[in-house]
């Protein structure tokens, strides 16, 4: 699985600790080391550059992007379980 982000999707928030995807879409298992775990790497290094140096890594996290019509997708992992979905849950930063 080789998973990319679409180009017109931009960083606009993150949820941090207990936070979960809602409405979801798309939902996979995962494994400590392998690609969506990398994901989850490059997307709180992006997130710290891009929204708030204060992104880190959590056993329950969500990143938040919108599109160019401002329509928010939500991009989380908790518990080795990583969802694509149109709602979150938790208190963004």
């Amino acid at each position: 699985m080789n998973i990319r982000i679409p180009w017109n999707l931009q960083p606009k928030a993150f949820y941090p600790y207990t936070s979960v995807v809602l409405d979801r879409i798309f939902t996979v298992h995962y494994k400590p080391h392998d690609e969506i775990s990398q994901l989850e790497d490059e997307l709180v290094k992006l997130f710290q550059q891009e929204v708030s140096p204060r992104v880190q890594r959590d056993n329950k996290i969500v990143f938040e992007f919108v599109d160019e019509n401002r329509k928010s997708v939500f991009f989380g992992f908790y518990d080795w379980v990583f969802a694509i979905g149109f709602a979150c849950s938790g208190a963004q930063f």
